[in-house]
């Protein structure tokens, strides 16, 4: 399997961009930011539980509950903000309520995509197939009923069960795919790219609101110039690799990457009705 990369652009951020800076240089460095502040942020919220620990590839990972995972989230989206803004010079012109849209719509794939990526590196060889939905925290099916911790609501079963359904949706579907297509540290980033770069109205399940970017032509073509960077920067890699017909390889990222934002789009409906159910029971 290629090379973990993040550990090898770890404290590079710093360095300036130049004109020739490519796009994937760019986004590594940011990527490497991004790691940085998710690990700072999430060492200040960890609660180590060592009896369930898992060490892989150099890091310690520990299992997460419901209460830490909404607080790494909010780590993770200050980090895909400031990552935004180092590598896509235009995305400083949007008016900030179309950035939080952006990073708000995206943040829940980013973190499948992520944690799928991350999980391939550190556990590629374990039996019991796990998800590391942030950065420091794991979950698999053995533990997930300990995920309750921060649950405010009175139907816990209920949504424990529904929980262990994604689980198992998302390992048996995504995980397996993921694994099998391997995607290269470029395809990753562009991934990630590709999801922050999209379209649409997005329900926002944390927040309750319905996140639509202003549809003004400056936007589009925002959009549509960084979808295009992101593809043409995809077909230098495969042409510098020699790879002529690389029309499938396409075709499955594209694919995989569907199928994960159909996944993330059916949790974020168990997590806007768990929402909905924590209000009802705050208010009885």
């Amino acid at each position: 399997m290629h090379k973990y990369f993040y550990r090898i652009f770890s404290f590079n951020f710093f360095s300036s961009f130049t004109e020739k800076s490519s796009l994937f240089d760019r986004m590594k460095k940011a990527y490497s930011m991004l790691c940085f502040v998710r690990n700072c942020g999430e060492q200040g919220i960890l609660d180590k539980d060592v009896s369930n620990a898992l060490k892989g590839d150099g890091q310690v990972f520990y299992t997460v509950n419901y209460g830490a995972k909404l607080s790494s989230l909010a780590i993770l989206k200050s980090g895909l903000m400031q990552f935004c803004e180092a590598v896509f010079d235009e995305f400083s012109l949007l008016p900030q309520d179309d950035k939080d849209c952006i990073i708000e719509k995206s943040a829940l794939t980013i973190q499948s995509i992520d944690g799928l990526y991350r999980a391939a590196h550190h556990f590629p060889g374990l039996k019991i197939l796990i998800r590391t939905p942030t950065y420091t925290f794991y979950v698999n099916s053995r533990i997930i009923d300990d995920f309750e911790d921060g649950f405010a609501f009175n139907n816990v079963p209920e949504i424990i069960r529904d929980m262990k359904d994604n689980f198992t949706n998302f390992v048996d579907n995504i995980r397996v795919r993921f694994d099998k297509i391997k995607p290269s540290n470029e395809e990753f980033l562009a991934m990630i790219g590709l999801s922050l770069w999209s379209s649409g109205e997005h329900v926002i399940p944390y927040a309750k609101s319905l996140c639509l970017i202003e549809e003004t032509e400056l936007n589009e073509n925002i959009v549509r110039k960084h979808r295009s960077r992101i593809l043409s920067e995809l077909h230098k890699l495969y042409a510098n690799r020699g790879i002529e017909d690389y029309s499938s390889r396409l075709g499955e990222i594209f694919c995989l990457l569907e199928s994960i934002e159909k996944t993330v789009e059916s949790a974020e409906e168990g997590i806007s009705m768990i929402n909905l159910m924590n209000s009802i029971n705050l208010h009885d």
